[in-house]
């Protein structure tokens, strides 16, 4: 795995909006850090090697934490949707 590319294209997907696949890759970068997998470089390159650790441990989680609030979100203003559309019909 290349820590440095899945934290970027995690973030890209993050803010296109793409649910699934931004957890996806935080999961796959959470299970890489904890498995003794060194951590991409989070903000800037002099911060102490554990930083960076902490930094994208942290961020991982963000996007879980948030992607999955966003699915929930959508997932009620269908439902909404759907129910309105029903009461109008007759």
């Amino acid at each position: 795995m290349d820590p440095h590319a899945t934290w970027r294209e995690m973030q890209s997907e993050l803010m296109a909006e793409n649910w699934e696949l931004a957890i996806e890759l935080a999961e796959a970068l959470l299970a890489w850090l904890k498995g003794g997998g060194f951590p991409p470089l989070v903000g800037d390159k002099d911060l102490p090697y554990g930083r960076h650790r902490q930094l994208a441990e942290a961020g991982a989680k963000f996007v879980i934490i948030a992607a999955g609030l966003e699915q929930i979100d959508e997932e009620a203003e269908r439902e909404e949707h759907a129910a309105r559309n029903q009461e109008s019909q007759p």
